[in-house]
């Protein structure tokens, strides 16, 4: 056989194995891609004319047909790929890696990019990862990247200083028909059971989120003009990672007898809990998860003079940037409001115990927001910690 007609073999060969992995992973154009030597890739084109390559030692690029271009790892090494495609051009960028080894040090630096405090190299047929003072969520990306990989060694030890989130909640007693004024956009993709749900008082807990960049002069005019009530402002503080919750609620007590007669007292808790988890995604821009469980008294299900608890609860997580506001309506619904009303004490509870002296919201006139502030606090300017 001769060389050309073995070249042409392997070729072919390529091909088919690249046929194969393009089939199981789909067509969705990619702009970088990360190659072994001897490995190939099939990347979709859109009527493709014309091809450049800026390596050609590191790699070989074989137009296959117009929507279709196979790359062949050849050596170790970067290039670019030009793309000549209907109406555009499309450049791509190709890393050709000796052995795996190679990929597995280049995906821990990139993994580790931002940190000047890691030192990662390669020894012998390890990936080594090393530096002092760490906080807890790199140790915690650390590990997975151990956990992924095999050759990989942690060595890194320490911890630093974790940076926080002061998380300020208002509950704030809104006129219906000015809730629109306040500026808020709408969030209907927020994950979570209630996600994209529009907001409907007859749905027990049906939330709906949203943002609101310039929201406190609106919300001092309202309150100016008698439209809005700040019910309350508890402040949380959460290291990043980590969760904190507020409870807005109290307890009922309930005589109950035994079987001999004798008497106790039931306690059964009812309100409000708001729990939240920030984590930064990048700069100033955060994470949050947040969840919310509604717990009233039930009094349509009583079992021997006992009445039951209705919990509702839902999770959502949204991204916001620091200093903006999240805004969650309908927490309290038509059947929970009325059963909340029928609680002694019910109008001296924290947070929400203003709402129920408000006759307004008793005639369904107003709605309750909640609106929740997070701001990024960096480890440098905090003097203590509080949860």
């Amino acid at each position: 056989m001769t060389y050309p007609m073995i070249r042409m073999f392997l070729v072919a060969l390529l091909l088919f194995g690249a046929a194969i992995a393009h089939a199981n992973n789909g067509a969705e154009p990619k702009h970088r891609y990360q190659l072994l030597v001897g490995d190939a890739v099939l990347v979709p084109t859109n009527g493709m004319y014309r091809v450049s390559v800026g390596n050609a030692r590191a790699i070989q690029a074989v137009p296959v047909d117009p929507s279709e271009l196979l790359l062949i790892g050849e050596a170790s090494g970067f290039s670019r790929v030009h793309i000549w495609e209907k109406g555009r051009v499309r450049s791509i960028e190709v890393t050709v890696l000796s052995n795996h080894l190679e990929r597995v040090l280049e995906e821990a630096k990139a993994a580790l990019a931002a940190d000047t405090r890691l030192r990662v190299e390669q020894q012998g047929n390890r990936i080594v990862i090393d530096g002092d003072s760490i906080s807890v969520s790199e140790r915690q990306r650390l590990n997975e990247l151990a956990k992924k990989y095999s050759e990989v060694t942690v060595l890194a030890h320490g911890t630093a200083a974790e940076s926080s989130a002061q998380v300020d909640l208002y509950f704030v007693e809104v006129k219906r028909e000015k809730v629109d004024q306040l500026g808020i956009r709408w969030n209907p993709f927020a994950t979570g059971p209630s996600a994209g749900i529009s907001f409907d008082r007859t749905n027990p807990l049906s939330w709906t989120l949203g943002i609101a960049a310039q929201l406190s002069s609106t919300l001092q005019l309202l309150q100016n003009e008698g439209d809005a009530v700040v019910l309350a402002r508890p402040s949380l503080t959460a290291k990043l990672g980590s969760s904190a919750r507020f409870i807005a609620g109290g307890e009922l007590p309930i005589p109950v007898s035994s079987a001999l007669g004798q008497g106790s007292v039931l306690f059964k808790e009812y309100g409000i809990r708001i729990e939240l988890m920030p984590s930064v995604v990048q700069g100033d821009v955060l994470n949050l998860k947040l969840s919310a469980e509604i717990s009233s008294i039930n009094f349509e299900a009583q079992v021997k003079d006992v009445p039951g608890i209705s919990k509702r609860r839902t999770e959502s997580e949204i991204q916001v940037r620091s200093g903006e506001t999240i805004v969650v309506a309908g927490l309290i619904s038509d059947d929970v409001a009325k059963n909340f009303e029928r609680l002694p004490g019910v109008s001296d509870l924290p947070g929400i115990g203003g709402l129920f002296r408000s006759r307004n919201f008793r005639d369904r006139n107003t709605e309750l927001l909640l609106l929740v502030a997070p701001r990024l606090i960096p480890a440098a300017n905090r003097s203590g910690d509080s949860q």
